[in-house]
């Protein structure tokens, strides 16, 4: 049996509960959650409701629900998109948009927090919560918004701010969601918003390439001054994977984006993952090799990570990781073995 915090007309708890399914008495009200997710393409996620339900049944709305007993209105609107959608949140991506208070079925009070969300995702991979949703799709912002006013979407809010809220979330940069591992390379199932601290024993997974010349140079990029962690230094390319990816996914896409080199991941070679650990926590670094021919002044630099490309002999290079001059995620006696053996004309990658 679910229970309901019980919360006055200012919409502060009264510190009674009640089982949902009992009717409140007047000047009660309980509190729900709606999320508004968008997209890049400026659309708003919507689900239609099960013809099953008591209320508004086969209405669009925006996933949402009851928060229980006990429970923050965030943590409720995680738990909710979860059970309704099968996305997975982190309660740090959810922006608060508003707080709406109104009457529901039998004039039945009830305050309803909004939170936004960045999100991008096909409708077709949402897993429905049976007897809760028969269906979901995209809707462009406009379009939403005219039936949201018309009364023919639930929406969570109605009011001019409320719409300008979501207009500005759908032109704000998504945040960029990790997943979380343990320390022995196992997914958690569990997801990290990039740019905030993981708890001890959780790392996230990252990539490096270790680009190769016919004559055994290596390629590398300068980091922006700009960047927070070591800007203006050295590295082989690389970067986090992205929720979802492996690292030879995040390989391919980060060498892609921060050189314009394309590789298919079967021209990537593994070499070794080095476990690192950091301030705000610890990564899972997973080394590729590659063998590309092409002049530094070819390398397509990405505008705010990386500002110049040039070839290192082998030795430079590895005495410049040595020195720290040159970022490559290790530099063990192993490490450069294994970086020796794949430059060598005969290795038996192709290299």
């Amino acid at each position: 049996m679910e229970l309901w915090d019980i919360y006055d007309g200012e919409g502060r708890p009264t510190g009674r509960t009640q089982p949902r399914e009992k009717p409140l008495a007047p000047g009660d009200y309980h509190l729900a959650v709606t999320v508004v997710i968008v997209n890049k393409a400026g659309q708003v996620f919507c689900t239609l409701r099960s013809q099953a339900k008591r209320q508004m049944p086969g209405m669009w709305e925006n996933p949402g629900g009851g928060v229980l007993a006990g429970e923050e209105s965030r943590a409720a609107a995680v738990r909710e998109l979860w059970e309704e959608t099968g996305i997975q949140a982190v309660p740090d991506e959810l922006r608060f948009l508003c707080r709406r208070k109104a009457e529901g079925l039998n004039a039945e009070g009830f305050f309803m927090d909004v939170y936004g969300l960045r999100r991008d995702f096909p409708a077709e991979s949402a897993v429905l919560q049976p007897g809760e949703v028969d269906g979901a799709q995209w809707v462009d912002l406009d379009l939403w918004e005219k039936k949201a006013r018309a009364g023919e979407i639930l929406a969570g809010a109605y009011t001019d701010q409320f719409f300008a809220a979501v207009r500005a979330l759908a032109e704000a940069p998504a945040p960029e969601l990790l997943d979380i591992y343990d320390a022995g390379g196992r997914s958690t199932g569990r997801l990290h918003r990039r740019g905030t601290d993981l708890l001890p024993g959780e790392f996230c997974l990252a990539a490096a390439v270790v680009i190769y010349n016919a004559s055994g140079q290596i390629l590398c990029t300068l980091r922006s001054p700009e960047k927070e962690v070591l800007p203006h230094t050295w590295e082989c390319p690389g970067g986090s994977a992205l929720a979802g990816e492996t690292s030879l996914q995040g390989a391919v896409r980060e060498l892609r984006e921060e050189t314009g080199i394309a590789a298919s991941p079967q021209e990537l070679q593994f070499i070794l993952r080095v476990q690192g650990r950091f301030s705000d926590g610890g990564e899972l670094l997973d080394v590729y090799a590659l063998r590309r021919d092409i002049p530094a002044s070819g390398v397509r630099l990405q505008p705010g990570e990386t500002v110049d490309a040039r070839w290192f002999s082998l030795e430079e290079w590895e005495d410049k990781v040595r020195a720290g001059e040159i970022w490559a995620g290790t530099d063990t006696k192993e490490f450069f073995g294994l970086v020796r053996a794949f430059a060598a004309p005969n290795h038996e990658g192709g290299f």
